[in-house]
């Protein structure tokens, strides 16, 4: 990248760390408020409302690329019987149990394999953008061997849909953007550079509904919602929806086309 434009590409499990700002410990891990009052975001509040009306308490739960925890904790917290997994077990599980109790966190690859035990549901929020086609296709098939008869799968690949909406203000409009806000800052003699994130694969709605029904998951519903996060990613709408209230409704107009809740829901052919 240039002075202006740093890159970094989010891949792997130490990607996804710094991006959260560590799993090693801090002060958010010392009690539940902490720790829920840090990272839990809207969406994942969106999330939760949806998962604890759909999910039984009673039945087995997989999280698959669950990081922290954050809403698999939410879950565990009200009872939900779920098992974390990730590439790799992150230093925060040590300090969490002791906040939350015991549970269960389990190092999986689920591109490289399925489980032999069977569930009646997997969540996978906010990780399958990392997938391309190929991989993509590995891991609804695996998904499919881990579920039990008429189990489900609860996923949102993380971000919005691959529309056009989205194709100019993700290549263009916030590019733009950052030029004029960097030029402001020299002509006020100041330094900054932006971080430009290489986040994966976006996905159409067909798309992600054709692969996994091609491995043999049936399309059930989908949830979509928060038409503000997109918005966000922009610094001069983000700030004129704080202090201008009646922009917010004209800006919700433009991310009503971007909503970053895709919250998918299969069920085992």
């Amino acid at each position: 990248g240039s002075e202006r434009f740093k890159e970094f590409e989010v891949k792997t499990f130490e990607d996804h760390e710094k991006l959260l700002g560590s799993y090693k410990f801090s002060n958010y891990f010392l009690s539940k408020k902490n720790f829920f009052k840090r990272y839990l975001s809207n969406h994942r509040k969106i999330w939760n409302r949806i998962l604890q009306k759909k999910i039984n308490k009673n039945h087995q739960t997989l999280s698959v690329g669950s990081g922290l925890g954050i809403n698999e904790l939410l879950l565990i917290k009200k009872n939900f019987k779920v098992d974390c997994s990730d590439l790799k077990i992150p230093d925060s599980y040590k300090f969490l149990r002791k906040i939350f109790g015991k549970y269960k966190y389990k190092k999986l690859d689920i591109l490289k394999k399925n489980l032999n035990k069977k569930y009646h549901n997997i969540i996978c929020l906010s990780v399958a953008y990392t997938f391309n086609k190929k991989k993509m296709n590995i891991f609804f098939k695996n998904v499919n061997k881990s579920l039990k008869k008429d189990g489900k799968l609860y996923l949102d690949i993380g971000g919005s849909s691959d529309t056009f909406s989205s194709l100019i203000y993700d290549k263009y409009y916030l590019r733009v953007e950052s030029e004029i806000i960097f030029l402001i800052y020299r002509l006020l003699n100041n330094k900054i550079s932006f971080y430009k994130y290489i986040w994966g694969f976006k996905y159409k709605n067909s798309e992600i509904i054709s692969i996994a029904e091609n491995n043999g998951l049936k399309y059930q519903e989908i949830y979509i919602d928060d038409y503000e996060n997109e918005l966000n990613r922009s610094k001069i709408i983000s700030t004129m929806i704080k202090y201008l209230p009646f922009a917010k409704y004209l800006f919700y107009l433009i991310g009503f086309k971007m909503p970053y809740v895709r919250l998918f829901e299969f069920v085992k052919a």
